[in-house]
């Protein structure tokens, strides 16, 4: 049901869009057809990322929904808005065309994603909040009735399947196929071992050797006889008169759209090397797109230039996802961040991008230049952001982790403060009362101290216990904590107690006494 929510949330705002726009008496053109198609899979796309933020979050067991939904919202409500503010800048920039159906076009499609990211908000995330309540409950997602555990039935049946069900504890319960595989065989295979590293160097070397190549021969001018009937007059004519038309500068506005792009990075990601490693993967992939604009027999005109201003917006897309996902993970090794960063990201990634694809396939059904060369530009634009986000942006990152990482000075043993900090929180065992627990837990305000405590311990807080007069007193655990304000990173512990229910096993946690040095 939360997918229909989340493909009703784009479709609303579309809706809205034509309405609002056309009442202010600005015309509805042919190229505003293909608008819909792009809504929608930037509403898809949202939706993939907010649906991975509350998987992520911790479990129902060991938080509030209140928890759950902030937590949501602050890994991936930051992510959905940096995507929405950078393609409504881009179809803003398209609007200063001096052609009016462009302009048209670009108005419309940027009301239309502007209601988008509201119904993302308003709509979506209230469904969501909605669907937690009643996972918490127990209840069928289309009846809404009670439903027992799949444990209390004993045979497979069709009962079981339909009727049955389990409160998720991880991400791997919630996730689809289509998340999990495609993600686990690019870390498997190509992200994790040398020669899958390698082989993804030699590709992007030919990568950018064939985009330059069709770049520097790309055509400039609007082919007229494209926007007819071969077998009309006017396409002999146009193929006579081409040589004559003039166009828009193009490259200025990609140049206008691309400095907006970097400014808007810079707001909502604060970190220099990842603001530059994001504008480097932009440049990648406009290059890649003019030079196999060229391979597809595609010019550079007024036509393909709204759909290049387009593609800056998008092309910003799923950088911004995987550099986002690396901010956000921890650890203190290479292949393990690789991995954490990719696993939270990916599977969104692959779902809007397969999302996405299907929408603009419908396009290579028309007729029209004007849909078609849309089509082609659109898929070049997903492909190459995908390729980036997949594999080259990762590797970068890979590389390049010395610049983010926490280690510890053997000198002084003193961790240096960092703008990214990446500290692994590994699950407490529920069953060994010797752990030590050595590792801290990193949090940035006060708020999270109790989400995270429960996710490290993998225990419930004592406040969700119903029958806490049968909890008995098992053991007192010190808990190193870190509180990373900005660049100061303040180091203390929290005495925690931890109980068992009456089966004996450790099943809920509270905090002794306050802080201590």
């Amino acid at each position: 049901m939360l997918g229909l929510a989340g493909a009703f949330a784009p479709i609303l705002g579309i809706g809205s869009a034509l309405g609002a726009v056309s009442a202010i008496g600005i015309k509805f053109t042919s190229i505003v057809g293909v608008m819909p198609f792009l809504v929608v899979g930037i509403g898809i796309d949202d939706m993939f990322i907010l649906m991975s933020g509350i998987a992520e979050a911790p479990s129902l067991g060991a938080s509030s929904i209140e928890e759950r939904m902030r937590y949501m919202l602050q890994k991936s409500g930051i992510a959905i808005t940096i995507t929405s503010i950078t393609d409504l800048l881009a179809f803003g920039i398209g609007a200063t065309s001096v052609f009016i159906s462009i302009k048209n076009f670009c108005i419309f499609t940027g009301v239309a994603v502007f209601f988008c990211y509201l119904n993302q908000l308003f709509f979506l995330c209230p469904a969501i909040c909605l669907n937690e309540k009643r996972t918490r409950q127990k209840r069928h997602f289309l009846s809404c009735m009670k439903i027992k555990s799949s444990n209390e039935v004993s045979k497979a049946s069709l009962h079981k399947y339909c009727c049955t069900g389990d409160i998720p504890e991880n991400r791997g319960d919630v996730e689809s196929a289509l998340e999990k595989y495609p993600k686990l065989f690019v870390i498997r295979f190509l992200l994790k071992p040398i020669l899958g590293k390698i082989m993804i160097v030699i590709v992007f070397m030919a990568y950018i050797g064939a985009s330059v190549y069709g770049a520097i021969n790309l055509k400039q001018g609007l082919s007229l006889y494209n926007l007819v009937s071969d077998h009309s007059y006017f396409y002999k004519y146009s193929v006579w008169d081409e040589d004559y038309f003039t166009t828009e500068p193009i490259i200025t506005f990609v140049g206008v759209a691309l400095a907006v792009m970097f400014v808007i990075t810079i707001l909502f990601m604060p970190h220099p090397l990842m603001v530059f490693i994001v504008t480097i993967t932009l440049v990648s992939i406009l290059t890649g797109i003019f030079g196999f604009m060229h391979i597809w027999d595609l010019t550079l005109s007024s036509i393909t230039m709204i759909h290049l201003v387009i593609s800056v917006g998008f092309s910003v897309d799923f950088s911004v996802h995987i550099c986002h996902a690396f901010l956000t993970v921890r650890s203190e090794k290479r292949d393990k961040i690789l991995q954490l960063a990719f696993d939270k990201a990916g599977g969104p990634i692959f779902n809007a991008a397969f999302s996405s694809l299907l929408g603009i396939a419908m396009l290579g059904l028309s007729q029209s230049y004007i849909f078609q060369s849309f089509g082609k530009v659109m898929f070049l634009v997903i492909g190459f952001g995908l390729l980036h986000a997949a594999l080259f942006l990762p590797l970068v990152l890979w590389f390049l982790f010395p610049c983010f990482s926490t280690k510890k000075d053997d000198k002084n043993n003193i961790q240096k403060p960092t703008p990214l900090f990446s500290i692994c929180a590994e699950k407490y065992d529920k069953n060994d009362l010797s752990q030590d627990n050595k590792e801290p837990i990193q949090i940035s305000n006060i708020i999270d101290l109790n989400v995270e405590i429960s996710r490290k311990l993998n225990l419930k807080h004592i406040s969700s216990c119903t029958h806490s007069a049968n909890l008995s007193l098992k053991c007192i655990q010190s808990i190193p904590v870190v509180y990373a304000i900005d660049k100061v990173l303040a180091y203390t512990h929290k005495k925690v107690a931890i109980y068992s229910s009456g089966k004996h096993e450790l099943s809920y946690w509270e905090l002794f006494h306050s802080l201590e040095d």
